[in-house]
């Protein structure tokens, strides 16, 4: 095989070992072992057919139905089983509906839905003696030259289970699966058939007997704990464990003798170097009637230190991410938001859980068409640099349908140079636009209180220098009055000007006492200072 099996190739294998050198009932045993096998190779029907008596085929066995009886169909029926039985290679007939092989039965096969066909031959000393052959209904199953490889193994054992019956009821004379009994040589024979493919895992294999010691370790085995073949067999694998794990590794086999399905578990090693491992078993139910286990482990002592740095970095970041004086917003590729810290919840007035795998990041902005803008300027080298803007102004819409300025500086996550995901940082800005308003207000009071200052330094400068000449004025109106004759015709128009002189030294005083800046309409739309409202002292009063 090109790649080592996978844990669950190797858990199928470990499986139909068990199975096939079990006691029980052959129908059985065949129901699980291809039922194990079409799950790991996800398909969705498996089956065993047997060459019959003539032209005929056999069904004595299917994945979907465990009680099957006994069924003959014509071999004629089925032109891939025949080419299969031919060639007695593993066969695959994609596209089953369109494939030509099947000629006239393929009408046939499109109405039982299925899409594509696996045959694996059925081969005993070079000759064919029947076929597991799997059906899926995707036409182009996921298969590779590996899983060929496999599914080529399980068949031959399968073979081999079958013609170790033939002096039974099973075989090219029989018409039902049985039940019978392997020996113990004859189980040892089966387990050999598999020694290749226990010696080409990567994984350590080992087989345990009732009392947990070892009967057999594979080359794997050999190189993970560093003890050879020789020195392992008969040794109890608790042994090789440390103190305290030897204990749960006793219950747990207990378990497994008991025919319980026990799933992979972390065990400490220590190797003849002193070294200690970290390793992962994985187990198979004791079926044997010699009572024996089969187990695989692999050293998992990096991957599990990756995974709590992994952990632990993951941790730190979420914390960090928590933490900030932002809200963070990440989504995947399709929009569907990933991560949302916990300023992010105070803005959209939801909680993480409500939005994160929920909700798309579309759906957060206020204006429709927001976010695919958004993506435009991403990918636009305008703003930022391409796969990034920065702090561009946008709207959210939060739980209660407010809109909530913010200030939006977002990027796009590449992997291997395509787009995965992207990431926004908002920034509030409601607390912002209301200092920004307050600090225009006070600057327009300050503008006010400035002109005011202004004003009335202004009229105080103009009343002083006025005040002056209008004194004077005054002085020598009131020579004059004195040295006219009352009758005097000129009396009256001296009269005149002194009363407006008078007034005017009034109005200058009262430009003195300006405090504030009032106006009101004059003419058209034209404003004058109203020396009512600007002076602090009324009309008809003294300062």
């Amino acid at each position: 095989m090109s790649r080592p099996p996978t844990g669950a190739e190797f858990a199928a294998a470990l499986d139909a070992v068990e199975l096939l050198c079990s006691d029980r009932d052959l129908r059985n045993v065949l129901h699980e072992v291809i039922s194990r096998l079409a799950e790991v190779l996800d398909v969705d029907r498996g089956s065993v057919l047997l060459l019959g008596a003539g032209e005929t085929l056999d069904v004595v066995a299917a994945s979907d139905e465990p009680d099957l009886a006994r069924v003959s169909v014509p071999l004629s029926q089925y032109p891939e089983v025949r080419a299969a039985l031919t060639s007695r290679q593993p066969l695959v007939v994609e596209d089953a509906p369109h494939h030509p092989l099947l000629g006239e039965v393929a009408q046939r096969v499109a109405a039982r839905g299925i899409g594509a066909i696996v045959l694996f031959p059925m081969v005993v000393e070079g000759t064919a003696r029947g076929v597991l052959i799997l059906r899926a209904v995707d036409p182009h199953p996921h298969l590779d030259g590996d899983a060929l490889a496999f599914g080529r193994l399980l068949a031959g054992a399968l073979a081999l289970a079958l013609d170790s019956r033939r002096g039974g009821e099973v075989g090219q004379q029989t018409r039902r699966v049985s039940l019978a009994r392997f020996d113990a040589e004859r189980r040892l024979q089966a387990l050999a058939r598999f020694r290749d493919f226990f010696e080409s895992a990567s994984d350590g294999i080992v087989v345990l007997d009732g009392n947990g010691a070892i009967l057999y370790v594979n080359r794997a085995g050999e190189q993970i704990t560093g003890y050879a073949r020789e020195g392992l067999k008969g040794r109890s694998f608790s042994e090789l464990l440390l103190e305290g794990c030897r204990a749960d590794f006793l219950a747990t086999l207990a378990r497994i003798a008991a025919g319980d399905r026990v799933p992979s578990f972390d065990l400490e090693m220590r190797t003849t170097s002193g070294d200690d491992l970290l390793i992962e078993v994985a187990t198979s139910p004791v079926r044997s009637v010699h009572d024996t286990a089969i187990i695989s482990f692999r050293d998992v002592t990096e991957a599990r230190a990756l995974q709590r740095e992994l952990k632990k970095t993951k941790e730190f970041l979420e914390r960090l991410i928590d933490s900030a004086a932002d809200a963070i917003v990440a989504a995947d590729q399709r929009g569907l938001v990933l991560v949302c810290n916990r300023v992010a919840e105070q803005i959209f007035g939801y909680k993480a859980e409500e939005i994160v795998g929920r909700a798309r990041v579309r759906d957060l902005y206020a204006d429709h068409g927001a976010a695919h803008e958004i993506m435009r300027l991403l990918r636009s080298p305008q703003h930022g640099g391409q796969g990034r803007i920065e702090g561009i102004r946008q709207e959210v819409l939060n739980r209660d349908g407010e809109r909530v300025p913010v200030a939006l500086s977002a990027a796009i996550l590449y992997e291997d140079g395509h787009e995965v995901g992207t990431v926004g940082i908002f920034n509030d800005l409601r607390e912002r636009i209301r200092i920004e308003q307050r600090l225009a207000t006070a600057q327009e009071r300050l503008a006010v209180t400035e002109k005011q200052a202004l004003l009335a330094e202004l009229a105080g400068a103009t009343a002083h220098e006025l005040n002056q000449p209008l004194t004077a004025i005054l002085g020598n109106l009131e020579l004059f009055a004195r040295k006219i004759d009352p009758a005097d015709a000129l009396q009256r128009p001296l009269d005149t000007m002194r009363r407006e002189a008078e007034r005017m030294a009034a109005i200058v005083k009262r430009i003195g006492q300006i405090t504030s800046y009032e106006t009101k309409p004059y003419v058209g739309d034209t404003h004058i200072l109203d020396l009512d409202r600007a002076t602090a002292t009324k009309p008809g009063t003294d300062s």
